[in-house]
Protein backbone atom coordinates (compact mmCIF):
# COMPACT_ATOMS: atom_id res chain seq x y z
CA UNK A 1 0.00 0.00 0.00
CA UNK A 2 1.71 3.33 -0.82
CA UNK A 3 2.18 6.16 1.66
CA UNK A 4 -0.49 8.47 -0.11
CA UNK A 5 -2.83 6.13 0.09
CA UNK A 6 -2.14 5.30 3.98
CA UNK A 7 -1.91 8.98 4.75
CA UNK A 8 -5.52 9.18 3.43
CA UNK A 9 -6.90 6.15 5.21
CA UNK A 10 -5.39 7.95 8.43
CA UNK A 11 -6.90 11.02 7.35
CA UNK A 12 -10.51 9.55 7.08
CA UNK A 13 -10.47 7.47 10.19
CA UNK A 14 -9.02 10.84 12.39
CA UNK A 15 -12.11 12.60 10.79
CA UNK A 16 -14.59 10.05 11.43
CA UNK A 17 -13.36 10.82 15.67
CA UNK A 18 -13.43 13.95 15.75
CA UNK A 19 -17.05 13.75 14.05
CA UNK A 20 -18.30 10.99 16.60
CA UNK A 21 -16.43 13.25 19.30
CA UNK A 22 -18.22 16.48 18.08
CA UNK A 23 -21.85 14.63 18.27
CA UNK A 24 -21.48 13.08 21.43
CA UNK A 25 -20.22 16.44 23.09
CA UNK A 26 -23.14 18.39 21.32
CA UNK A 27 -25.75 15.06 22.76
CA UNK A 28 -24.04 14.38 26.09
CA UNK A 29 -25.01 10.85 27.84
CA UNK A 30 -27.76 10.21 29.88
CA UNK A 31 -27.92 7.53 31.96
CA UNK A 32 -31.38 6.13 32.10
CA UNK A 33 -33.48 6.48 35.32
CA UNK A 34 -34.98 3.16 37.08
CA UNK A 35 -38.77 3.10 38.18
CA UNK A 36 -40.60 0.59 40.05
CA UNK A 37 -44.29 -0.96 38.92
CA UNK A 38 -46.60 0.35 39.90
CA UNK A 39 -44.69 1.59 42.84
CA UNK A 40 -43.61 2.82 46.35
CA UNK A 41 -46.92 3.80 47.97
CA UNK A 42 -48.55 2.73 45.30
CA UNK A 43 -51.90 3.88 44.01
CA UNK A 44 -54.90 1.10 43.27
CA UNK A 45 -53.75 -0.96 40.35
CA UNK A 46 -55.89 -4.60 40.41
CA UNK A 47 -54.75 -7.12 38.52
CA UNK A 48 -57.00 -6.92 36.01
CA UNK A 49 -56.92 -3.07 34.83
CA UNK A 50 -52.99 -3.78 35.51
CA UNK A 51 -52.99 -6.36 32.32
CA UNK A 52 -55.98 -4.66 30.55
CA UNK A 53 -54.48 -1.08 30.58
CA UNK A 54 -52.13 0.59 27.86
CA UNK A 55 -51.97 3.68 29.92
CA UNK A 56 -50.47 3.06 33.04
CA UNK A 57 -48.09 4.77 35.73
CA UNK A 58 -44.73 3.97 36.80
CA UNK A 59 -42.53 5.56 39.91
CA UNK A 60 -39.68 7.14 40.14
CA UNK A 61 -37.99 7.46 43.61
CA UNK A 62 -34.99 9.61 42.50
CA UNK A 63 -34.77 13.47 43.79
CA UNK A 64 -36.30 15.65 40.70
CA UNK A 65 -36.46 19.27 40.75
CA UNK A 66 -40.23 20.56 41.86
CA UNK A 67 -41.27 22.97 38.70
CA UNK A 68 -41.59 20.08 35.97
CA UNK A 69 -41.88 21.86 32.29
CA UNK A 70 -44.87 20.91 30.12
CA UNK A 71 -43.28 18.02 28.89
CA UNK A 72 -41.66 16.15 32.23
CA UNK A 73 -38.47 16.05 33.49
CA UNK A 74 -38.61 12.04 32.02
CA UNK A 75 -39.07 10.53 28.40
CA UNK A 76 -40.45 6.75 28.71
CA UNK A 77 -39.36 4.89 25.69
CA UNK A 78 -41.14 1.60 25.25
CA UNK A 79 -40.32 -1.58 23.18
CA UNK A 80 -43.29 -3.86 22.79
CA UNK A 81 -42.48 -7.38 21.77
CA UNK A 82 -45.09 -10.31 21.53
CA UNK A 83 -43.17 -11.75 24.79
CA UNK A 84 -42.57 -8.81 27.05
CA UNK A 85 -42.79 -4.94 27.52
CA UNK A 86 -39.40 -2.68 28.19
CA UNK A 87 -39.98 0.55 29.30
CA UNK A 88 -36.75 2.53 29.71
CA UNK A 89 -37.09 6.52 31.34
CA UNK A 90 -34.26 8.77 29.77
CA UNK A 91 -34.17 12.25 30.94
CA UNK A 92 -35.46 15.24 28.34
CA UNK A 93 -33.66 17.72 26.86
CA UNK A 94 -35.12 20.20 28.85
CA UNK A 95 -33.82 18.11 32.41
CA UNK A 96 -30.47 18.12 31.15
CA UNK A 97 -30.50 21.86 29.88
CA UNK A 98 -32.14 22.88 33.52
CA UNK A 99 -29.15 20.94 35.54
CA UNK A 100 -26.64 22.28 33.36
CA UNK A 101 -27.85 26.23 34.13
CA UNK A 102 -26.68 25.89 37.64
CA UNK A 103 -27.96 24.30 40.92
CA UNK A 104 -31.98 24.36 41.10
CA UNK A 105 -34.12 25.61 44.10
CA UNK A 106 -36.24 22.96 45.30
CA UNK A 107 -37.00 19.09 44.95
CA UNK A 108 -39.36 16.66 45.14
CA UNK A 109 -39.03 13.06 46.71
CA UNK A 110 -39.96 11.38 42.98
CA UNK A 111 -43.20 10.67 41.43
CA UNK A 112 -45.25 9.29 38.84
CA UNK A 113 -44.30 8.99 35.40
CA UNK A 114 -47.09 8.29 32.31
CA UNK A 115 -46.15 5.97 30.26
CA UNK A 116 -47.97 4.81 26.84
CA UNK A 117 -48.26 0.78 25.63
CA UNK A 118 -49.10 0.17 22.40
CA UNK A 119 -51.15 -2.49 23.49
CA UNK A 120 -51.74 -3.77 27.00
CA UNK A 121 -49.72 -6.35 28.95
CA UNK A 122 -51.69 -9.00 28.42
CA UNK A 123 -50.42 -11.46 31.15
CA UNK A 124 -46.84 -10.43 29.56
CA UNK A 125 -43.80 -9.14 31.86
CA UNK A 126 -42.90 -5.65 32.63
CA UNK A 127 -39.22 -5.09 32.68
CA UNK A 128 -37.14 -1.58 34.03
CA UNK A 129 -34.74 -0.76 30.72
CA UNK A 130 -32.19 1.21 32.80
CA UNK A 131 -30.21 -1.63 33.87
CA UNK A 132 -28.55 -4.74 31.62
CA UNK A 133 -30.03 -7.05 31.37
CA UNK A 134 -33.24 -5.46 32.27
CA UNK A 135 -34.98 -5.78 35.70
CA UNK A 136 -38.16 -7.59 36.58
CA UNK A 137 -40.89 -5.25 37.77
CA UNK A 138 -43.57 -7.77 38.65
CA UNK A 139 -47.64 -6.41 40.15
CA UNK A 140 -46.76 -5.95 43.71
Amino acid sequence: MSIRKRVAILAAVVVVGVVGVGVIALKPFTPSVAWAYPGVNARPLDATTSQTATDIEVHVANQWPAQEPPGGWLDPAVIDTPWAIVVTLHPTDAYRAMIASGPVGSYDTGGWVKVHLAEPLDGRPIYDGSSFPPADRPLR
